[in-house]
């Protein structure tokens, strides 16, 4: 049986929308409370940050910061079936036009910042083609280079 090199991606873009929305949902529920409750005359509960961190594959941020990567990137993390080493590493850093951001976070996935001129498709196509030519994980006569979008 052959092994096939894989990699499907999940755009973080839309998982910390999906984080933010819900967040905003409790706080405005909490705010709510905090309304009845003054009308009830109970003691209120002050929150005591107004700009909180947030986690992400870049690490944590300020969720208002003009720094947060999914203002500035386009976010995506891969997992993989094969580990990431030196030299993928070294070829995403090298070679591959568009890659703003570059983290390890295991050794089956990693994350990537997309910068705002280049498209993703672009920057997914070449590191295809590499896991194509390349036998640098698998060893030679187990690899096809199949990629999974």
């Amino acid at each position: 049986m052959k092994n096939h090199k894989k990699i499907t991606w999940e755009y973080w873009n839309d998982k910390e929308k999906e984080f933010l929305d819900s967040e905003n949902k409790d706080k405005n529920k909490e705010n709510n409370d905090f309304l009845q409750s003054e009308k009830n005359d109970l003691i209120p509960t002050i929150p005591f940050n107004e700009n909180p961190l947030m986690l992400g594959p870049f690490g944590a941020v300020e969720k208002k910061s003009i720094f947060k990567p999914t203002d500035r990137w386009e976010c995506w993390i891969a997992n993989t079936s094969f580990k990431i080493t030196d030299d993928f590493y070294n070829f995403l850093n090298e070679k591959v036009d568009g890659i703003s951001a570059f983290k390890i976070l295991d050794p089956y996935s990693f994350a990537i910042g997309v910068a705002k001129l280049f498209e993703f498709k672009d920057v997914a196509i070449q590191i295809k083609d590499f896991l194509e030519e390349t036998n640098e994980t698998i060893t030679p006569d187990e690899s096809d280079g199949t990629f999974t979008e």
